[in-house]
């Protein structure tokens, strides 16, 4: 029961139906999901070890807000741990593994507008490949990181498209240098993008899609 509900509160909260500084009212969540409070429990405790969720001295709980200092930090750890997995992943990957990760990459474009969907399949495809590099605890980092900055970045689809399309071919050619480059400009990019936007305050446009960041 935790692990779903772990799973749809997730969702939730990286597809925008609860915002940045939200509070999360436990008697309402416990309603609508039909659980009792201590599983609900269980799983706020779990989301605020991804970083997705913080609980102030009284144990109420509310989404992740992050400000620019925030965001720095995280790119910069993003930074000196992406590029690397990134390169390791595209040397070891078998036949078949490229193959899924194709499948899943094609799927990520596919429900790129999707306010679900979208953040579903892109955290499938990163969690997949970045898992390809062996290395279990910078992959746990990597995908904390990423989950936190879901909440907040967007992006246009063909931007994002652009970017999945170099990695794919990444990829297929088994080129880890060209890979471990395409990734520390994109999250160059990215990291300027996101703090420029954060500093000028503008709202997100809803018609955008959720940021591959």
């Amino acid at each position: 029961m935790t692990d779903s509900l772990v799973e749809s509160l997730r969702v939730a909260i990286l597809s925008g139906e609860f915002s940045p500084g939200e509070h999360l009212r436990q008697s309402t969540l416990a309603e609508r999901y039909g659980v009792s409070r201590i599983p609900l429990r269980d799983a706020l405790s779990r989301l605020a070890s991804d970083g997705l969720i913080e609980f102030d001295q009284h144990r109420n709980g509310r989404v992740a807000q992050l400000d620019v200092d925030d965001i720095r930090e995280i790119y910069a750890v993003r930074l000196a741990l992406e590029p690397m997995a990134a390169h390791r992943a595209v040397s070891l990957v078998t036949d078949a593994g490229a193959q899924r990760l194709a499948q899943l990459s094609e799927t990520m474009d596919l429900f790129a507008t999707d306010l679900v969907e979208g953040p579903r399949s892109r955290r499938d495809f990163y969690d997949a490949f970045y898992r390809e590099s062996g290395m279990v605890r910078i992959h746990g980092v990597i995908m904390r990181m990423r989950d936190e900055m879901t909440l907040y970045h967007r992006t246009s689809a063909s931007s994002a498209a652009d970017g999945h399309d170099a990695l794919r071919q990444c990829i297929r050619d088994r080129d880890p240098k060209r890979a471990e480059k395409e990734i520390t400009l994109h999250l160059e990019h990215a990291r300027e993008d996101h703090v420029s936007e954060l500093l000028k305050g503008q709202p997100r446009d809803a018609s955008d899609s959720p940021a591959d960041v």
